[in-house]
């Protein structure tokens, strides 16, 4: 490796975009906040661009009655996004579709 040049000139500080805060989620006809000191389901965007859903929702229904939720445009994924969730005594996954519908899937 060669010598160092000179230092330029010092530049204005950057500034960084501010963190999203978390946006509550627009839940489907049967599902509600769980409650019980839970947080309530909510979405939100990071800075790299990753969209977080976090929070509890319970059903008055069966689970697959109605989507949980719906993600608004700009949060959606591109493709369907599949997760294994714990269910207890089901094979269940939540899917998140690019219609922005979030689906809980049991096994037959």
């Amino acid at each position: 490796m060669g010598p160092t040049g000179p230092q330029g000139a010092r530049g204005e500080p950057a500034e960084l975009p501010a963190r999203e805060l978390p946006q509550a989620l627009p839940l489907g006809d049967t599902w509600m906040p769980f409650g019980s000191g839970y947080a309530d389901p909510s979405y939100r965007k990071t800075l790299s661009g990753q969209v977080h859903l976090q929070g509890l929702a319970r059903t008055t229904g069966p689970a697959t009655a109605s989507p949980i939720g719906v993600l608004p445009e700009g949060y959606r994924p591109v493709s369907r996004h599949i997760f294994s969730v714990n269910a207890h005594d089901d094979i269940t996954r939540v899917d998140v579709l690019p219609d922005g519908r979030i689906l809980v899937i049991v096994a037959p």
